[in-house]
């Protein structure tokens, strides 16, 4: 307990996480400049084209789609975000065997950095794979809330921070994540210098809005959290179910306040927990929410643009063994799915580097990064074949 304290105590003195309010709101102002600049050269040097989905008419031309995969690890919670800007973003990374796996699928969408990190509270099924998360990508700025647990994993977790230097900032209402142009994301929980006796009401709850749609992260707080967090405005299109769809969270009248139209369940196959309960699964249906869970679907890809318009991608899991094929399903809009879908149909798929201007076959040896795309929509896009392997 002693160590894990003196960690805590050296990160807070470290990056002034517990500084005055008038600091945090000149840090917040310093890091969104700084964090504007990187956008812009992301977004000219990579303007999300790695997304065969036509972005609505409507929306400005340096914001694509975002993309929010729930990785299934089994019973824990994963959530990585592709943001619409070109930064992403980390929720939760499972349990202890699942960091590998987790840093794996974030590779092979060919990324070597995370912008924004965070570990809502200190279960292993929540930080498990943390580690190797710090070890093994450049993580901007890490979140978490102050509460402490004494178990191998989370002291793990704290020494890797400590070495890599990674800036670390307590997760706490009120907290700004981010905020330019149509994206903002804001943590609703917990309550700054509240102690809880549950580490799960300790959870950082995450709101992200990406002009009129929005996600809401709540790890795995309570319903005691949940009356709480009604008096805000959350209000969202998709919910990350509380606790894995246990019953001592998603009350009705938090539910109600919510009216999620898609809800998401992470959880482990015939886990010994009964998750999903229910009592649960009832609430949900009864205010007409859509459904969604890891245990059934493995991983779980929603593709999202600023105006409400949402897809759900059903993929076959790295993690589980036996989930089932790819499924591309109607939410909300028409437009976007028929083209994911359109996409999925058409079997000839070619390949091409995330900046390049030629299209190529799988295995060429000019294929440093691929993106798979169909020989059409590579067309459209003005990429010409490649001299080398002819595709």
């Amino acid at each position: 307990m002693k160590k894990i304290l003196s960690l805590l105590l050296s990160l807070l003195l470290l990056f002034g996480a517990g500084c005055s309010e008038t600091e945090q709101k000149t840090e917040s102002r310093v890091t969104t400049e700084i964090n504007e600049d990187a956008i812009k050269f992301k977004i000219t040097s990579n303007p999300r084209a790695d997304l065969d989905v036509e972005v609505a008419p409507e929306i400005t031309s340096t914001y694509g789609l975002m993309r929010v995969h729930f990785i299934d690890v089994g019973q824990g919670d994963c959530a990585f975000i592709e943001l619409g800007n070109g930064q992403t973003m980390l929720i939760d990374a499972g349990n202890n065997e699942n960091g590998d796996e987790i840093v794996k699928y974030i590779e092979d969408l060919q990324y070597s950095d995370i912008d924004y990190v965070v570990a809502t509270h200190p279960h292993e099924d929540h930080i498990g794979g943390m580690t190797e998360i710090i070890e093994n990508f450049d993580i901007d700025i890490f979140y978490m809330p102050w509460s402490i647990s004494t178990s191998y994993t989370y002291e793990n977790m704290l020494d890797t921070l400590s070495e890599k230097r990674v800036e670390v900032h307590k997760a706490e209402l009120g907290r700004t994540i981010f905020s330019s142009g149509p994206i903002e994301i804001t943590v609703l929980s917990p309550e700054e210098d509240t102690e809880y006796s549950d580490l799960n009401d300790a959870s950082a709850v995450v709101r992200l809005q990406y002009g009129e749609t929005v996600f809401l992260f709540t790890g795995d707080a309570g319903e005691m959290i949940e009356e709480d967090l009604c008096d805000f405005n959350i209000d969202s299109d998709v919910l990350k179910v509380g606790h894995h769809g246990s019953e001592t969270s998603s009350s009705e009248a938090f539910i109600q306040k919510v009216s999620p139209e898609i809800a998401i369940i992470s959880c482990g196959e015939n886990n010994s927990y009964g998750h999903p309960d229910e009592i649960t699964l009832e609430i949900l249906k009864e205010y007409d929410a859509d459904i969604y869970r890891t245990d059934e679907s493995g991983t779980i890809i929603i593709t999202a643009d600023q105006n409400k318009k949402i897809s759900v991608d059903k993929k076959s899991s790295p993690i589980k063994e036996k989930a089932p094929p790819t499924v591309v399903s109607e939410v909300k809009e028409e437009e976007i799915t028929e083209e994911i879908s359109e996409d999925i149909s058409n079997k000839n798929y070619v390949y091409r580097t995330a900046t390049g201007k030629k299209f190529h076959r799988y295995g060429c040896s000019y294929l440093k990064s691929k993106f798979e795309i169909t020989i059409e929509d590579a067309r459209r896009r003005g990429l010409t074949p490649c001299s080398r392997c002819q595709p």
